[in-house]
């Protein structure tokens, strides 16, 4: 069971979850990574570590889509072990620095087709 949970679900305008990510990764940036989360008419302050587990997931269920961000890290700054650390590296992907910079969108155009079945090679072991 966790000590503290808050939990808050609204409907905002593409513009308005557009600032509250703003604010977050503004926080995130900051020299003391202090982040400032407003809940409704009060705000929670987070004291953020150096080192963060990221974990990014997207569900398509029928006709709707779920993104979810979740950002966990320990509660005392000195508190990551090495082997914490280490963990923490191999789990972000190469790529981290991409989920920033939008994808171009892939072109329209109609499936492309194949007249011969591709050569698959195996790889050495």
């Amino acid at each position: 069971m966790a000590d503290v949970k808050i939990e808050q679900e609204l409907t905002l305008s593409r513009p308005e979850v557009a600032r509250l990510l703003r604010s977050l990764a503004e926080g995130l940036e900051s020299d003391d990574g202090e982040v400032a989360v407003r809940l409704g008419t009060s705000t929670v302050e987070l004291s953020v570590g150096d080192r963060l587990r990221c974990e990014l997931e997207v569900e398509v269920d029928g006709d709707e889509i779920e993104l979810e961000l979740e950002l966990t890290w320990p509660t005392s700054r000195g508190a990551a072990s090495a082997a914490q650390q280490d963990r923490a590296d191999e789990e972000v992907p190469t790529a981290a620095e991409s989920w920033a910079e939008p994808a171009p969108p892939a072109p329209r155009s109609a499936p492309e087709t194949r007249t011969k079945p591709e050569k698959r090679r195996s790889s050495p072991a």
